[in-house]
């Protein structure tokens, strides 16, 4: 991705959006870009092989947005890859087609970005919400480590160091979070395409530890919460916070954050083992002895995790 990216339009703001079979939703998210109160924002959606109305009730309702199509890829990553090679702007944004952002959300960023041109990244807070409303608490309070860095000002300048280990453990930011400087792409590869799940924490980490990460702690935009997020799929996600976290410990060397990584990585593997031993007790063994290589201590949560694929592979088929 660090090569064909043409020289940015300065003050531009693009924001790419990945859409698949995102008909009955979309509309409300591509009205609330549109009405950011930054004047300069370029929207790009990319239908990422929608089988439903996505692209026409786009082309309807929302002439002037810039749409573009491609094969069904199953998942964010290439959507998102290929809306930022279309980007023309000074900055890039990736927003997903359910969520809502907040009117001042990008003028912020970029105003934050101004002021501090050693940063190429700085993530807003966000709130969850469903159809019963917002969330009371928003998600950087969730973080009480993150929490602690904060003075008498909403606004937070971390180094990469500091901005990597606070994601480790706790991961303060989403796809919708960041506003990016475009040019960084020409050193941080963008969204790694093998990940199907956990790729914004891969870019988000990668561009921390490239040169940190600024943080805005008021809300910038609202995350519906529903039936078919990603977010749900407790297997598939678990699998791939797995394999996100084993390729940033390949090429991390920072110790602390080594050992931060690999008892994540070892967590992981139990919360797996403890979600599949009713259905795989074979491999749901096999992420226990994972999770004890990587040096977890042997105690009650292993215990009975062995327990349980012991009587998992008991049970009759």
């Amino acid at each position: 991705m660090s090569a064909g990216l043409d020289q940015p339009i300065e003050g531009l703001v693009s924001v790419v959006v990945p859409a698949y079979n995102a008909e009955h939703l979309i509309g409300e998210t591509v009205a609330s870009i549109l009405s950011q109160s930054y004047p300069a924002v370029e929207l790009i959606v990319v239908d990422d092989g929608s089988t439903d109305a996505t692209r026409s009730v786009l082309q309807t309702d929302f002439p002037a947005v810039r749409v573009v199509s491609q094969a069904n890829s199953g998942g964010c990553s290439s959507p998102r890859n290929h809306g930022l090679r279309l980007a023309r702007g000074e900055f890039v944004t990736f927003f997903d087609a359910d969520d809502l952002m907040v009117r001042d959300k990008l003028q912020r960023q970029v105003d934050f970005l101004r002021r501090h041109p050693t940063c190429h990244a700085v993530l807003m807070d966000y709130k969850n919400f469903d159809e019963h409303g917002e969330s009371s608490r928003t998600h950087f309070a969730s973080c009480p480590k993150l929490q602690m860095h904060w003075q008498d000002t909403p606004e937070l300048l971390l180094d990469a160091a500091t901005a990597a280990r606070l994601l480790i453990t706790e991961n303060y930011g989403i796809a919708g979070s960041p506003l990016i400087r475009r040019t960084v792409f020409e050193q941080v590869e963008a969204f790694d395409e093998s990940l199907r799940a956990s790729e914004d924490f891969d870019l988000i980490y990668r561009l921390a530890r490239h040169s940190g990460l600024g943080l805005i702690a008021e809300v910038g935009f609202l995350r519906r919460m529903h039936e078919s997020n990603m977010s749900r799929r407790t297997g598939h996600i678990l699998k791939y916070k797995i394999a996100s976290r084993c390729k940033l410990l390949a090429g991390e060397s920072d110790q602390q954050n080594r050992a931060l990584l690999t008892r994540e990585i070892a967590n992981y593997h139990l919360s797996m083992a403890e979600f599949s031993h009713r259905i795989e007790p074979r491999n749901s063994l096999g992420h226990v002895f994972s999770a004890l290589r990587l040096g977890y201590p042997f105690g009650m949560r292993v215990a009975k995790g062995l327990v349980k694929c012991a009587l998992g592979a008991l049970r009759p088929a």
